[in-house]
């Protein structure tokens, strides 16, 4: 049976004490731990509940069910209903490349009740954000950011297959990252999220030349278009214009183009347009079922 461990700050939490005290308690022998390869210290938890009740310390917070393999890696974080701890849990997984552990991580979530729509938007997105500014700031190598990626891309896909489905309906949706953009990770969550509710799925994925995707807008007059863009590597003045190219492509199919990524931020308003510009999964749900009744 695999064995649950938690970090310094966990067990300080549990414990109703400081980081220091768990610091002083392991230095003099009390409270044992194990160190990670990269030096961090992990504390088995059912040594540290056996050193609360040989101590008299309460506590606090409620314990990971222990027997449930599935369950233990973030027992600790649903248990004590802390979302930060929940996004460490899964971001610890993800940098690690675990992509069992992460899977089993998201099905634990899913068995807790919780919405996929919820797990992309308060768990995933700030775990890869964490990791896009570990990477940013050089305390990632490029090839661990990588990793990481395919780590939680590997796991949503093998998460997608055991979520409930709605009956298919008639509307089409077209989903690509814009050109010179390879981060699709966000999208390719929406294109879950939208599949499950029955939407027609069309997903061109990362890096599509906007000729490509006219072209593909033309042949399969998709209800709505989606189209993402972080930190896209083509010329401003080019992504514009295959934007506007984009623009009018939609318009003659009746199309509701939709823009996604931090990168339209950095846009003039007054160059482009679109129907909707989407900062998370539930403002882009809510607006396709509020353009659909209108």
């Amino acid at each position: 049976m695999e064995s649950t461990y938690i970090s310094t700050r966990e067990v300080a939490d549990l414990l109703a004490v400081t980081e220091t005290t768990i610091k002083r308690w392991t230095n003099s022998g009390q409270l044992k731990c194990v160190k990670t390869l990269g030096g961090h210290r992990k504390y088995l938890l059912t040594e540290v509940e056996n050193f609360a009740k040989e101590n008299n310390i309460p506590i606090s917070g409620v314990t990971t069910p222990l027997g449930k393999v599935e369950l233990e890696k973030l027992g600790f974080a649903i248990f004590s209903k802390n979302m930060r701890k929940t996004v460490e849990v899964i971001l610890e997984e993800i940098l690690q490349g675990d992509r069992e552990g992460t899977f089993q991580s998201l099905m634990y979530l899913v068995k807790n009740r919780m919405k996929l729509v919820d797990i992309i938007d308060d768990i995933i997105k700030p775990a890869m954000e964490e990791v896009g500014y570990l990477w940013e700031t050089k305390k990632l190598e490029v090839e661990q950011e990588h990793l990481a990626s395919d780590t939680i891309k590997t796991a949503l896909s093998r998460l997608f297959i055991y979520l409930p489905r709605q009956s298919a309906n008639n509307i089409k949706v077209l989903l690509a990252c814009s050109e010179g953009e390879t981060h699709d990770i966000g999208l390719q969550a929406l294109a879950y999220e939208l599949e499950l509710k029955g939407y027609g799925i069309h997903y061109l994925g990362a890096n599509t030349p906007f000729r490509s995707l006219i072209k593909a807008i033309k042949a399969e007059k998709p209800d709505y278009i989606f189209l993402s863009a972080s930190a896209p590597s083509i010329p401003k003045k080019d992504f514009i214009k295959g934007f506007k190219s984009l623009t009018k492509a939609a318009k003659e199919i009746n199309g509701k183009l939709v823009a996604g990524g931090g990168y339209f931020l950095s846009l003039d308003k007054n160059e482009i347009n679109y129907d909707f510009i989407a900062n998370t999964l539930k403002e882009t749900i809510s607006f396709i079922k509020k353009s659909i009744t209108n």
